[in-house]
């Protein structure tokens, strides 16, 4: 079969799916609050119901344990499921608000409603989490969904077929296959909106695509996340909960820190405490069930690139068969480094060093803005400045990727990190765009009806009582 052929059947499948879904859509199904819900407790039952494929599923593609598959792909999408069932009416409901006096007698509402057919584009990293927590946004907000999962994890994606196509029907949530070429032509079509999780440089293509027919866009990017340590911190704890978050999924996560600066005084105290923490917490990198490999051989090398052993403070070492790398600290001097240069997304973290607080964070604003700040200070006044004057999508203080765990709280990216916000209700909000309603009765003051003439000094009079 020739390309072009293959093109025109792989548009055609697009084009039915999006024409599927307008129809769907069309039909005012979705509007329906019950029906909403019912969806979502099927989908929460399936994904209960493939609860150890789902673990298995992590096993093969990215050699995630249980404890990790759990935590960061299933209690996600359970947690906020769980949320939209319960409060789906109070989120639905349309919120009443004043009207002024001129244009009385009357009412107003804010009233909440689909966009309509959303598109999804998810990648490898948390490939359950990333794909069914904004399409339980979407689905809950009225919306339909084509969801097209990362090329990098088969295994995963299979088993998201597997549930979504047991679960809803075509019309409202489906899942397209296939790698770039797919997800260029789906997010060059007239859609209704887009969630795109990914790269900043893949989100800049996307958006591109988007500008074309002016559809709404979230973007879900990461980052180069700073993470810094002052003196007066708990060294032994920061050192602890910043290489939990290296060893996680294997450093592949676009929240995790990506680099720390230390300041200068404790420095060598602290790579100590970063040494021992990384020793106790993965004694063994290859073999060991607690590590994530790195999703593919490009990643792997790619990543490896980044350093020479020279430079390699602890760690360093690679199996290529495994695609395993360890957990590895590099001491560098300045961002001319090419571990400064891009998004590291994988468990190299460089460490450098900083005299004052303030003269650092006027630096790292200067700098695209991040997904992600972590802060490690026992001082409630620095911390104070420091949330008050970063430039990041997100901060957590005294942790690592605590943020994005709390529920209540919106996720997302800024300037360069991406745009839009989600988790729990902000999910639900994120896909919903509100309408503004206006209501008038019959009594008419002809007063603002031409001829003005002799009307303009009463006018002004009565609305200036009237404000």
């Amino acid at each position: 079969m020739s390309k072009k052929l293959e093109q025109r059947i792989m548009e055609k499948k697009i084009d039915d799916l999006i024409k599927k879904q307008k129809d769907f859509f069309g039909s005012g199904k979705t509007l329906n609050i019950s029906y909403r819900k019912e969806c979502l407790k099927a989908f929460d039952r399936t994904i209960k119901k493939y609860e150890d494929e789902i673990y298995l599923a992590l096993k093969v593609d990215l050699k995630k344990h249980a404890v990790e598959a759990f935590g960061a792909d299933l209690l996600p999408i359970k947690t906020d499921l769980k949320f939209l069932i319960k409060n789906l009416n109070f989120l639905t409901k349309a919120q009443k608000v004043g009207t002024p006096l001129f244009i009385q007698p009357g009412s107003a509402k804010i009233q909440p409603h689909p966009y309509g057919v959303c598109a999804i584009i998810s990648p490898f990293n948390y490939p359950f989490d990333l794909s069914f927590t904004p399409a339980a946004g979407a689905i809950a907000a009225g919306n339909t969904v084509i969801l097209k999962p990362s090329e990098f994890t088969p295994r995963c994606t299979a088993l998201i077929k597997k549930i979504v196509s047991e679960t809803f029907d075509e019309g409202l949530f489906s899942i397209l296959e296939g790698g770039p070429e797919e997800a260029r032509y789906l997010t060059s079509q007239n859609l209704d909106y887009i969630f795109f999780t990914g790269s900043s440089q893949v989100g800049k293509k996307v958006m591109e695509q988007a500008a074309q027919n002016l559809t709404p866009i979230s973007l879900e990017l990461g980052g180069k996340n700073p993470c810094i340590v002052d003196k007066d911190a708990d060294l032994n704890i920061s050192a602890q909960r910043i290489a939990w978050a290296k060893i996680f999924n294997a450093g592949q996560s676009c929240v995790v820190p990506d680099f720390v600066y230390v300041q200068q005084d404790i420095k060598h105290e602290f790579i100590a405490y970063l040494k021992k923490a990384f020793k106790h917490q993965l004694p063994s990198f290859d073999p060991n069930e607690d590590y994530a490999r790195i999703v593919n051989k490009h990643h792997f090398q790619r990543i490896l690139s980044l350093f020479n052993k020279e430079e390699v403070l602890y760690g360093g070492r690679s199996n290529p068969m495994e695609r395993v790398i360890e957990p590895t600290i590099l001491c560098i001097n300045n961002w001319d480094h090419p571990a400064m240069k891009e998004e590291i997304f994988g468990p190299v973290i460089p460490i450098l060093e900083y005299e004052n607080i303030d003269t650092l964070m006027k630096f790292l604003n200067s700098k695209p803005r991040p997904l992600a700040l972590y802060y490690f200070s026992s001082s409630k006044r620095k911390q104070e400045k420091v949330i008050k004057n970063a430039c990041a999508g997100g901060i957590s203080i005294n942790d690592t990727m605590a943020h994005i765990q709390n529920r209540k709280l919106p996720f997302g990216g800024v300037g360069n990190s991406g745009m839009g916000y989600y988790h729990g209700e902000f999910t639900f909000r994120n896909f919903t765009h509100y309408k503004a309603v206006q209501k008038r009765g019959w009594k008419e003051v002809p007063l603002k009806y031409p001829p003005y003439k002799g009307k303009f000094k009463l006018l002004k009079k009565i609305l200036h009582i009237l404000n």
